[in-house]
């Protein structure tokens, strides 16, 4: 597989065909677990512990002093929320004066306007006067004072989520020798595919089905297509033209040997099969 979906990080398991291919390049090494694992001595072992209580110790202080920076930044932001609301407050009281202030100008208007002015006018300073007035500053108070949601609980040192880093090597084990499992033995350079034959660690492709399957994976890959194993979709392989996190896949691709006969059913069933999985088959 190109990558893993849930970590978006290289895989855990390589196809046969990646590893021919990395050793055929001279890109990788390969390493015997069951030579460079020793039997662990009593020393080994008591260090090992060490290491464990020295790695839980830092992960507790870590766990600790992310609690103490998400405390210090939701008092930051209550704070803020705060000031905002303090901000709020004087600004209604304000609002609330002004009110006051016109409601009361409006009143005697309207005491003058019910003498002189006609039944118009006095119908008019009906809607001007001191309950409209106050209605509003009643609604203003009511809207002001409805009650906000609570503030989220701060979280406890012991609630706080951190990554957990696992090693997926054994480098860290002090009974571990990489020298002693690597091919070839006290190699220094890249394990090449014929030293990976001559130790019997890994003599994939052997049969003419499996060496037809390489050959058609490494032509491909040397097209530049990023390949993953098409057996979810019904072929061999599938084949995206660039990066699997920027692209779908656009292909999928069935190996066939050169001497099979190739019949017309066969055309009909690969053409269906990549039209239900909505891509070209090859």
């Amino acid at each position: 597989m190109p990558l893993q979906n849930t970590f978006f990080g290289l895989p855990l398991a390589l196809l046969p065909e990646e590893v021919t291919l990395l050793l055929e390049k001279g890109l990788a090494i390969l390493v015997d677990d069951s030579l460079a694992h020793k039997t662990p001595t009593e020393a080994q072992l008591d260090l090992r512990k060490t290491q464990t209580a020295e790695e839980l110790r830092k992960y507790e202080e870590d766990r600790r002093a992310a609690a103490d920076a998400i405390r210090a930044a939701k008092i930051a932001q209550y704070s803020e929320k705060n000031k905002k609301k303090e901000k709020t407050k004087k600004a209604a009281t304000v609002e609330d004066a002004a009110l006051a202030s016109t409601a009361s100008a409006e009143s005697t208007s309207d005491v003058v306007g019910r003498a002189t002015a006609s039944k118009e006018a006095a119908d008019l300073s009906v809607l001007l006067s001191p309950e409209s007035a106050a209605d509003e500053t009643t609604t203003h108070k009511y809207a002001r004072d409805t009650p906000q949601p609570a503030p989220a609980p701060a979280l406890l040192p012991t609630q706080i989520p951190l990554p957990v880093a696992t090693p997926t090597s054994s480098n860290s084990l002090p009974w571990f020798d990489e020298e002693s499992g690597r091919v070839p033995p006290s190699g220094k350079g890249m394990t090449t595919l014929e030293d990976a034959k001559q130790s019997g660690l890994w003599t994939w492709p052997e049969t003419e089905a499996e060496k037809l399957r390489y050959r058609v994976f490494r032509g491909l890959w040397e097209k530049g297509y990023y390949i993953s194993s098409g057996s979810k979709f019904g072929g061999d392989y599938l084949l995206y033209p660039g990066d699997p996190l920027r692209y779908h896949s656009h292909f999928v691709a069935s190996v066939v040997a050169p001497d099979r006969l190739f019949t017309p059913l066969d055309a009909v069933s690969f053409g269906r099969l990549g039209t239900t999985v909505k891509k070209s088959h090859a």
